[in-house]
C-alpha cells in the first residue's frame, strides 16, 4: 500500500515537474525574446541618430562599415544599412538578401514624417530584426536594420533551462523523499489498523489498535476500536444467551430435538437423549429418520418443514427400547421464513408403565381379596344353612373363617403398609445399628417353625457387622425373606444367613434348598402380588406382597436386593446396605 500511495504521488510530482519546467521554459523564453526585442530596438533608435549625419553627407561604403563595426563591437548583432531606395550602403552580415525587400516600408517612402516608425521587431527563418528610419533635416536619408541570430537566444535558454531542470529535478527529489515520508507514516498506522482488523476477523476481539497518528487514521483506528468493544459486548451477550439456553434446554425435563431447513438435527437435549437412548453426538448432522428410525416423528418433521403444519401425537419406539413419547412437532419461522422445526417430546413411559401397573394391582388385589372372602362368605352361608347344629361342623367352618381373617388382615396391612412406603409417608430412621440385634428377634420367631419342618439353620454373622438403616425396617426385610425361606424349603432342608463388609458396604445373604424359582420369573417376583406358583403360594398363606416390601424398605434404606436361584435347588436373597 505504501509503494502504492508513493507510487501515485510520485507520478503526479513528475507531472507536476514537466509542467512547471514547460510552463518555465516558454516563460523563460518569452522574457529573453521580450528582452531581446527591446534591446534590438533601442540601439537600432540609437544608430539611426548615431548615422543620421554621416549618411546625410554620402559616405563610402568602407565608411559605414568601420562605423557599424566600431559601434557594436564584437557583438552577435549585426548591422545591415541602406540607402531609402533600398540600396545596401554597409553591413556586417552577408546573410540578408532574403529579407531585403521589407526593411525598408512603403510607409516611410509614402508617409512623410507621420510614418517613420520604429519597424519590427520581425522574427523568421532563426533570425531576430527590426529597421529602424534614418532621418536628416527632415528628410529620410536612410534605414539602419539590427538583426540578432535565435541560436544566441536558443543557447542562453539551454543555459537557463540546465538551471531550472535542475531545480525542478531536485525539488521533485526533495518531494518525492517527503512524499515517501508522509506515505510510510500514513501506512504504518494503517497497517497496524488492518493487521488488528485482520486478527478481529479471526476472532480475537480483544485486539486494539493504538495508533498515535491524528486526523482520519486517528479516527479511524478508534472507530475500530470501538467497533470491536461493541462486537465484544454484543458476542458476549450472545454467548451468555445461548449458553443460557443451552442450559435451560439441557435442563428440561422434556426432550428437545431442533432441526434446519433440511430436516437435519442440530440441537439434541439430554432429556431428548434419555428419553431415546441415543446420545447428541450420534444424531447430529443426521435427519430425523436416521436419528430415531421411527417414520411418523419423521412425516411430522417433514409436514412442519413444507406445509408449516403443527402437528401432536402419541408414538412408540421399538429401538433401543420399547418407549412411549408424545411428540409436539411445529415449525420455526422467522421473518426470512421457515429456518427449521422444533420437536418437543414428553417421555410417558413411565406414566403408562405406572398406569399398567396400577390396573394390575387393583385386578390383582381385587382377586386377593375376593378369594377369602368368598371362602367366608360361602362358611357364613352354610352355618346359616343349618351347619351351625353340627357342632364338629361348625367348629371347622368357624376355623376357616379366622384363617381366612387372618389372610385379608396380613393383606391389607402388607398393602397400607406397601402405600405408605411408595408414598414417603414412613420416615425410616438413619442409625448405626448391630445387625445382631434385628436378626435376633427374627430369630426368635421363626425358630418353631423351623423345629416343626426339622430345617437346620447356619448364622454367620459377626458380632462387628454394622449397618445404617432402621432397625425396624431391616426387622421386617429379614422376617419376610426367613418366612418365604421356611415356606418354600422342604422338611429337612436347610436356611443359611451370612454377612460380610466389603467397599463400605454390609452384604446380608439368605439362603435356602427350597424349590428354587425358575430364571423367567427371577426379574418380576419383587413386584407386588406376583407369584410363581400362585396356588401354592395361596396355600402356604401367602400375601403375594412380602417381597415388594423388602425390595422397597431396602431401596428406600440406600440399598439393593438381588436374587440368585436354580430351580431344584434353592435361592440366595443377597441384601446390600450401607456399612457403618
Amino acid at each position: 500500500m505504501r509503494w502504492r500511495l508513493f507510487s501515485s504521488h510520485f507520478l503526479v510530482l513528475m507531472l507536476s515537474a514537466v509542467l512547471t519546467a514547460g510552463v518555465l521554459l516558454f516563460a523563460a523564453r518569452r522574457e529573453l525574446m521580450l528582452d531581446l526585442e527591446v534591446r534590438l530596438a533601442e540601439e537600432a533608435r540609437l544608430l539611426a541618430r548615431l548615422f543620421a549625419p554621416v549618411l546625410a553627407q554620402n559616405p563610402s561604403a568602407e565608411a559605414i562599415d568601420r562605423l557599424a563595426e566600431s559601434t557594436l563591437g564584437s557583438s552577435q548583432v549585426h548591422v545591415l544599412v541602406l540607402s531609402p531606395d533600398g540600396r545596401v550602403l554597409g553591413h556586417t552580415e552577408n546573410d540578408f538578401k532574403n529579407r531585403l525587400h521589407r526593411l525598408i516600408p512603403n510607409e516611410w517612402l509614402t508617409g512623410g514624417n507621420k510614418a517613420w516608425g520604429l519597424f519590427g521587431p520581425v522574427v523568421e527563418e532563426g533570425v531576430v530584426w527590426v529597421s529602424a528610419p534614418v532621418v536628416s533635416d527632415g528628410r529620410l536619408v536612410g534605414a539602419v536594420s539590427l538583426s540578432v541570430p535565435l541560436e544566441a537566444v536558443n543557447e542562453r535558454l539551454r543555459v537557463l533551462a540546465f538551471g531550472i531542470l535542475a531545480v525542478v529535478l531536485l525539488a521533485t527529489a526533495c518531494a518525492a523523499l517527503l512524499s515517501f515520508h508522509l506515505a510510510s507514516a500514513l501506512v504504518r498506522p494503517l497497517r497496524r489498523v488492518i493487521s488488528v482488523v485482520g486478527r478481529m476477523a479471526e476472532g480475537d476481539l480483544s485486539q486494539r489498535a493504538y495508533v498515535e497518528a491524528d486526523g482520519e487514521v486517528g479516527e479511524l483506528a478508534r472507530n475500530v476500536n470501538a467497533m470491536a468493544e461493541q462486537l465484544g459486548k454484543m458476542l458476549e451477550d450472545l454467548a451468555v444467551s445461548e449458553s443460557t439456553m443451552r442450559t435451560v434446554v439441557s435442563g428440561m425435563t422434556d426432550g428437545i430435538i431442533l432441526t434446519d431447513p433440511k430436516g437435519t438435527v442440530v440441537l439434541f437435549n439430554q432429556a431428548a437423549e434419555r428419553a431415546l437412548g441415543i446420545r447428541a453426538d450420534q444424531v447430529l448432522g443426521r435427519t430425523v429418520l436416521d436419528a430415531t428410525l421411527h417414520i411418523q416423528l419423521s412425516d411430522m418433521v417433514k409436514m412442519a418443514l413444507d406445509e408449516r403444519k403443527t402437528s401432536t401425537a402419541e408414538i412408540t419406539l421399538l429401538y433401543p427400547q420399547r418407549r412411549v413419547l408424545s411428540a409436539f412437532v411445529s415449525p420455526v419461522e422467522t421473518d426470512r421464513g421457515i429456518i427449521g422445526s422444533v420437536v418437543v417430546f414428553h417421555d410417558l413411559t413411565e406414566t403408562r408403565r405406572v398406569e399398567q401397573v396400577r390396573r394390575e394391582f387393583t385386578a390383582d388385589a381385587s382377586h386377593e381379596l375376593k378369594t377369602p372372602l368368598a371362602s367366608i362368605k360361602l362358611m357364613v352361608e352354610s352355618l346359616l344353612a343349618g351347619a351351625k347344629d353340627d357342632p364338629e361342623v361348625e367348629e371347622q367352618f368357624l376355623s376357616v373363617i379366622a384363617s381366612e381373617t387372618n389372610r385379608l388382615v396380613a393383606i391389607v396391612e402388607d398393602m397400607l403398609q406397601l402405600s405408605a412406603i411408595e408414598a414417603q409417608e414412613t420416615t425410616l430412621r438413619r442409625e448405626e445399628i448391630p445387625l445382631g440385634v434385628p436378626l435376633q428377634v427374627v430369630l426368635e420367631t421363626i425358630l418353631p417353625r423351623l423345629e416343626a419342618k426339622s430345617q437346620k439353620l447356619t448364622v454367620d454373622v459377626p458380632s462387628e457387622a454394622r449397618f445404617v438403616g432402621d432397625a425396624e425396617a431391616v426387622e421386617r426385610v429379614l422376617a419376610n425373606l426367613l418366612d418365604n425361606a421356611v415356606k418354600y424349603t422342604p422338611d429337612g432342608g436347610s436356611i443359611s444367613v451370612t454377612a460380610e463388609e466389603s467397599d463400605g458396604k454390609l452384604v446380608i445373604k439368605v439362603a435356602d434348598t427350597g424349590i428354587g424359582i425358575p430364571e423367567e420369573h427371577q426379574s418380576r417376583i419383587f413386584e407386588r402380588f406376583y407369584r410363581v406358583d400362585k396356588a401354592r403360594s395361596r396355600a402356604l398363606g401367602g400375601t403375594g406382597l412380602g417381597l415388594s416390601i423388602v425390595k422397597h424398605l431396602v431401596e428406600a434404606m440406600g440399598g439393593s436386593v438381588a436374587v440368585e436361584s436354580t430351580p431344584g435347588c434353592g435361592s440366595t436373597f443377597t441384601v446390600v446396605l450401607p456399612a457403618a
